[in-house]
């Protein structure tokens, strides 16, 4: 087969040596090839199949290196022989070369990677901050090439995340290791995707976040409060009053005022200009602010850099927030649901959906593409609207009250049951006559408001 020199065993211009043992299985490692072409992977647990590997890859090279062309079976051949580590790294480089934002690269590179190869596991005796761990620890598959994927195992890994954080994120996993298998299948790295078997988990059956609307009179309170407040987060309390006015202005989320820099504030214009990489949409937006906090943040800002943040949020704005409206004396949760920094936002469709405002135009002003979206998740009932509906039922029940019942001889005589002030019956009428299974027009005018 070879000869063997120690440990390490030579083959047509290969060389197969076994690499140091890190988990139950032993695998070898194959170098071949000429010069500075000269590679090394790590081939199987099988020393037989580890030599034909390095038979194949021999020929192979030398093909290459006489320029004759390969086979497309060769050439996954090729590239199912190249670890996968390298497949991910150049996956997230060409996402690099395309022009993708760097954290959307480094992520993508993490999920895929933690599905394969696992996350490393947090020390115990190690001091735990707040967000410094992530919540989901997966093991190792083991899998060193494209072929060992087992679409079963990956069904496991995405459970574990499932369980640790929610469908929605085990579903951003199995999106990003379905971006990279697909990339490979398009540029003729391997056939076909081994994980299009996984299923996706159902939103729907994930528990989701209830929020609620405080009424404007406590939102102002909260505003008038926290400017008063201590320094929280790193933020003063006049810094934090402003943000959540500025919240509900222009009910941009915590990630989108965190983009926003100095020179995105057009004070001749009177508000800001989103920029696209800003917006959740991708698109460029002019957002008008009221005058007196323009005014302020100007104020603000000024002596900062064109390049500086527009707004300081606190380091952890749940906590400081749920801080705040306890110094305010507002319930942070109730049964009707929370009230987060991104009920703000809630808070400020509500708004404008309860003073009349065109549903089209809070639609825009959410940066909705749909307006069902606009009304059914923002269009929270604040207790006013409570109350005015609740309004509106008793005035109904009084109207109610002043109907005048019949006598049973007056009944069975054609007269209505019930019978309206100020609405003439059939015979006082003379000309008015309806029939068995008609309605009373007289009656049903006088009850429900005219669609005019």
């Amino acid at each position: 087969m070879g000869r063997h020199r120690k440990d390490r065993v030579e083959v047509e211009g290969a060389s197969i040596w076994p690499q140091p043992k890190r988990s139950r299985r032993q695998r070898y490692r194959v170098s071949y090839g000429v010069g500075e072409h000269r590679k090394t992977i790590i081939a199987s647990t099988d020393l037989r199949v580890t030599v034909e590997l390095a038979k194949r890859l021999v020929r192979n090279s030398e093909r290459a290196r006489l320029g004759l062309p390969l086979s497309q079976e060769d050439k996954f051949f090729e590239h199912a022989a190249k670890p996968l580590p390298d497949h991910v790294a150049e996956w997230a480089h060409a996402l690099r070369d395309q022009g993708r934002d760097p954290k959307h690269v480094r992520q993508a590179e993490f999920y895929v990677s933690a599905i394969l190869f696992g996350t490393p596991r947090a020390d115990p005796a190690a001091k735990r901050k707040r967000g410094s761990v992530s919540k989901v620890v997966l093991a190792s598959l083991g899998v060193v090439r494209i072929a060992e994927i087992d679409p079963v195992r990956v069904q496991r890994q995405l459970a574990v995340v499932k369980r640790a954080t929610g469908n929605a994120t085990a579903n951003r996993y199995l999106d990003h290791l379905a971006a990279f298998l697909s990339w490979g299948v398009e540029k003729g790295r391997w056939g076909a995707n081994p994980c299009s078997s996984v299923a996706r988990f159902s939103r729907t059956e994930e528990r989701k976040v209830t929020r609620r609307v405080i009424p404007v009179a406590e939102f102002g309170r909260l505003v008038q409060t926290t400017a008063a407040e201590p320094v929280r987060g790193g933020a003063t309390g006049e810094e934090r009053s402003r943000n959540y006015r500025l919240t509900v202005a222009t009910a941009l989320r915590a990630g989108e005022l965190r983009k926003l820099l100095v020179e995105d504030l057009r004070d001749e214009r009177g508000g800001i200009l989103l920029p696209p990489h800003v917006d959740k949409t991708r698109r460029e937006r002019f957002i008008e602010l009221p005058p007196l906090l323009v005014a302020e943040l100007l104020w603000a800002t000024g002596g900062k850099t064109a390049n500086a943040p527009l707004v300081k949020l606190p380091t952890n704005q749940a906590r400081v927030l749920r801080a705040d409206l306890k110094a305010a004396g507002i319930e942070y949760k109730t049964r009707d649901g929370q009230f987060d920094f991104h009920g703000i936002r809630h808070a400020s469709g509500a708004y404008l959906l309860s003073a009349g405002a065109n549903l089209k135009a809070v639609q825009s002003h959410m940066r909705h593409r749909s307006s069902k979206t606009t009304f059914d998740t923002y269009g929270h009932l604040l207790d006013t609207d409570r109350r005015g509906a609740m309004s509106l039922l008793v005035s109904f029940d009084d109207e109610l009250r002043k109907l005048k019942r019949q006598t049973p001889n007056e009944v069975r005589s054609g007269s209505p049951e019930f019978v309206v002030e100020g609405v003439k019956s059939p015979e006082k009428a003379g000309k008015t006559e309806w029939s068995d299974g008609e309605s009373n027009p007289d009656l049903l005018n006088a009850i429900q408001p005219s669609s005019r």
